[in-house]
């Protein structure tokens, strides 16, 4: 079970935000990828700050944290186009505001979804591991910086295979069209992206 919020979160007060009207710009051209790599680079801390009041261990808040990136990538970036850089409101805190709203309403909809029966009794242990500490922190935030590295060393064609399936939540024959590639091809690159990034993660937070 998820976390309440708690209302008592910081409001974000982010210095980047000079920085995007350009990126909002550039979503809705042929240059989006490397926008939106751009906006991650910039405002991935303040959606985690935001997931982590909806996560109760590093793998939920991980789910969290995708599930407002895809939210945003969504449809050619549509609601974060929405956002008007001359308007009065801070885009740090018109964006904590869309995150932590798509994280209630995400919360509201799990929460009303049958539940199963526990197939045995809890033997009180699991309190123990469900609130994340000190060093759980550490590793999501050290598996998102992986995450970042991976993309920035792999080539250009892997990135926008993933760019168009894990963001843009393109379909196969989608993405093959857009890439000129057989669908074969394009389902067995999309499994080897999610093969070498789940290695890459694992061997790089072994080294830790």
């Amino acid at each position: 079970m998820e976390t309440a919020p708690r209302d008592d979160a910081p409001s974000p007060d982010s210095p980047v935000d000079a920085r995007i009207a350009p990126i909002l710009q550039a979503l809705a051209t042929r240059s989006g990828e490397e926008a939106w790599a751009e906006f991650l680079r910039l405002y991935s801390p303040l959606i985690s700050s935001v997931a982590r009041l909806f996560g109760r261990n590093p793998d939920q808040v991980g789910e969290v944290f995708l599930f407002v990136c895809e939210g945003l990538a969504r449809d050619g970036f549509r609601r974060l186009r929405r956002f008007k850089p001359d308007g009065p409101a801070r885009f740090s805190t018109w964006l904590y505001a869309v995150a932590r709203n798509a994280c209630r309403d995400r919360a509201r909809r799990r929460a009303a979804r049958p539940r199963p029966l526990p197939l045995s009794e809890s033997n009180g242990e699991d309190a123990a591991v469900s609130n994340p500490g000190p060093e759980d922190q550490l590793a999501l935030g050290e598996t998102e910086r992986l995450v970042a590295r991976f993309f920035q060393e792999t080539d250009a064609e892997t990135r926008r295979i993933a760019f168009l399936r894990f963001r843009e939540r393109a379909r196969y024959r989608e993405i093959a069209s857009i890439m000129g590639l057989p669908m074969g091809t394009v389902k067995f690159r999309v499994h080897d992206i999610r093969r070498r990034l789940r290695v890459f993660v694992e061997d790089g937070n072994a080294c830790h």
